[in-house]
Formats: C-alpha cells, structure tokens, sequence
C-alpha cells in the first residue's frame, strides 16, 4: 500500500567544513522508525538517489515543489550514499545561510533534517511492524528544529496519511488480531440484531396477514347477512304490496312472487301487480261468449277457476 512519509533524523556526527562551507556526514534518514517502521535497502537506495541534488529547505511548507521561495533555501544536498544505519549526505549550505555552520558544530542536536516522501510499504506478518519498500518520491527536504525529547528519529505521526487500499484481511489477522476480534464481534452482534428485527417483522407480517384473513371473513359474513336481509325485506316489501292491491291468493303463484321479489325498484313491483291485477279483472268481466282456445263449445272458466289454473 501507498503511504506518505514524514521522517526527522538529527543530523547526527557531522564534519563542518567552514571554508567549503559544507557540513559533511549530514544524516538525512534512518533505517529504522521508532513507529515500527523499517527500510529496506531498496528503500533507502531510493531516498539516496532522490536526495542527490536536493535543495534544503527552511521549515516544511505546502506548497508544490518548485514553488517554494528561494529565500527560503538552506542549501543542496551532494554524495548522498547508504549505510547501514541509513542515508547520510554533504550539505552545501548557501552563503547567506552561514549560521547554520556554526550551529552544526556547536549544538548539532538542535537541529534535524525531514524528508517529506511517498513510497509502497506492507505489514510484516509476524512482528507488527511496516516495511518500506520502495520510495517512489521526495516531495522536499527541510531543516527542523528538534525539540528536548526527540531522539534521533522523529516522525509526525498526525502528517503521515495512509492508503489502505491494498491491505489484506490476513495482514490484519496476523498483525492486529485483536482489532479483527472487535469486529468481528460487531459483526456478529449487529447480524444478531438484525435477525431479531426480521423475526420480529416476520410476526408482525403473520400478524398481519391472519388478520386480514379474519377481517375478510367477517366482511364475508356480514355480506352475507346484508344480502339475506335485503331478501328478507324485499320479502316483506313484496308481501305488503300483494296485500295492499288486493290481489286474490289465487292468483299470486310462486313463480309470480319470486319474480317481485327479484324487483330491484319497488315501481317496478306495483307495476307487475297492477298488470295482473287488471288481466285477471277483465278475465272475469267477460260472460258466456268467452270459450278455451280450439272447437270446443264448453263455456268460460269462471274467474276462480282461471286463477286457480294460473297457479298450476
């Protein structure tokens, strides 16, 4: 994974050179990180070449490289090599810079080099600790101060900004077990969380649905009651008008008072009863010269016999 660098070494033993204005031996990075981080040698071959040539800077600044001012230059760094401690250089300080010689020899420990770099690290199974192993880019170099309690490598744990992109569960497992412990024990209590909200959903629904079901069937039933009750007062309905128009029993056949009853309108059923009514009247207004259909001589029915036939 990529991880953005920011490490102080103090500038170490050095060897001022008041005349070439130089400070030789200046140590530009360490090996190792009090932070659990090492460089491999392809690392620190990188910080070597990147730093040959380096300008030095006063103090860290945010700008982009080659904005920083020129009155802020310290000096360039030359015959920059790997040791086995890590990577030391010749500081050529500028002329107008000539102070810093004289600190580097007097109080040397109150001074530091930073380098401000990006490079590809991952997780060491086994130790815990980061491996660097490559720098890809050396934004700057800047003098520090360095406060009582630094040693000789500082690094600024609040600048260093990490890309997790590439690291692996087993990484994780192997270096930080207890944070894979603690989420996974999140995990698995929102997981349990969350089947006891389903469950619980899962009633309601049940819940729910039974009662609908119940409701439907009461809906059901009153319909059905509705309906047996409309029949019933049609019923009645159909009954009083028979009674009001007079209407002999005889004449009212079942077929007659289930098709009144079938009557939505009760118009509908006075009209019916009035037709047969006045049919049934004028049957028995007519005398003897009324005879059955065909040649038979026989005389009319009288009007209680047609009734009555109506019936059959």
């Amino acid at each position: 994974m990529q991880q953005h660098l920011v490490e102080r070494a103090g500038i170490g033993e050095v060897k001022v050179d008041r005349e070439a204005s130089v400070i030789r031996g200046v140590r530009v990075m360490n090996a190792t990180s009090i932070h659990k981080r090492d460089y491999s040698p392809r690392a620190m071959g990188d910080v070597a070449k990147l730093a040959e040539g380096a300008h030095v800077f006063d103090q860290h600044d945010n700008s982009a490289p080659g904005k920083r001012s020129v009155r802020s230059q310290l000096g360039i760094l030359r015959n920059a090599c790997v040791e086995s401690s890590g990577v030391t250089a010749d500081l050529h300080v500028s002329a107008r810079e000539s102070w810093l010689l004289e600190d580097a020899e007097r109080i040397p420990e109150s001074v530091a080099l930073s380098i401000n770099a990006f490079g590809k690290v991952r997780m060491v199974p086994g130790n815990g600790r980061l491996l660097v192993e490559s720098v890809e880019r050396l934004a700057s170099v800047d003098l520090v101060p360095v406060g009582g309690t630094t040693k000789t490598l500082f690094e600024h744990a609040e600048e260093e900004q990490v890309d997790f992109t590439e690291l692996t569960l087993a990484e994780l497992r192997e270096n930080r077990p207890d944070l894979v412990k603690e989420v996974e024990a999140n995990a698995t209590a929102v997981a349990t969380a969350d089947s006891t909200k389903d469950q619980a959903i899962a009633q309601l629904q049940q819940q729910l649905k039974e009662s609908g079901e119940a409701n439907a069937a009461s809906r059901k039933k009153l319909d059905e009651y509705d309906v047996r009750e409309a029949i019933a007062q049609r019923g009645v309905a159909v009954a009083t008008a028979l009674k009001e128009s007079g209407l002999p029993e005889t004449a009212v056949t079942d077929s007659f008072r289930k098709l009144l009853e079938s009557m939505d309108k009760p118009e509908d059923v006075q009209s019916a009863i009035m037709d047969r009514k006045a049919f049934i009247e004028s049957a028995g207004a007519r005398t003897g010269g009324v005879r059955n259909v065909g040649m038979s001589n026989e005389a009319a029915p009288s009007l209680e016999q047609f009734t009555a036939s109506l019936r059959e």
